[in-house]
């Protein structure tokens, strides 16, 4: 069983050059797969678990902020080698407007330097009791994007700043 989730066909199939230097890396031979695909084929479901696991590390080792939005909540996750950072903000539930109908950061930066009464504002650190992949992967299945450091994230970073 795959320690994060086995890669759809898709996926593998994008990634087949690098499916065929896994097997290479195992010993296991072109014919060789073709005789585990025939013969058994809960041996070619563990490697391809076994190749998902090591595509997911890699990917998930990448990762170091990833971003949740709903229409009233924007909430980054900043990950450290110990432990996750929650930094973010809800628009307040009783306002018409949603986070969607901005076009771009700067409307929403404006938007928070306009209306600061209207903002809530979100902060938590958490101390990883798994792996960091695992819990990174954990986040980033629950609805996450992976996010850069962009305008938006900067400007919540200083608003912890000097809210501290």
């Amino acid at each position: 069983m795959a320690k994060f989730r086995r890669l759809r066909m898709d996926e593998l199939e994008k990634l087949e050059k690098e499916f065929v230097r896994f097997l290479a890396a195992q010993s296991i031979t072109a014919t060789d797969y073709q005789k585990i695909l025939i013969s058994d084929p809960q041996k070619q479901l563990e490697l391809i678990d076994r190749f998902s696991d090591v595509v997911l590390t890699k990917t998930l080792s990448n990762i170091k902020i990833l971003e949740q939005k709903t229409p009233k909540r924007l909430v980054y996750y900043t990950f450290f080698e110990h432990h996750v950072e929650l930094h973010g903000f809800e628009l307040v539930e009783s306002l018409d407007t949603n986070l969607p109908d901005f076009r771009d950061p700067e409307q929403i930066i404006l938007f928070i330097n306009n209306n600061p009464l209207l903002i809530n504002w979100l902060k938590g650190t958490k101390i990883y009791r798994k792996e960091k992949y695992l819990e990174i992967f954990e986040v980033l299945e629950n609805n996450c994007l992976i996010a850069r450091e962009d305008a938006l994230y900067h400007f919540v970073m200083q608003k912890f700043d000097k809210l501290s």
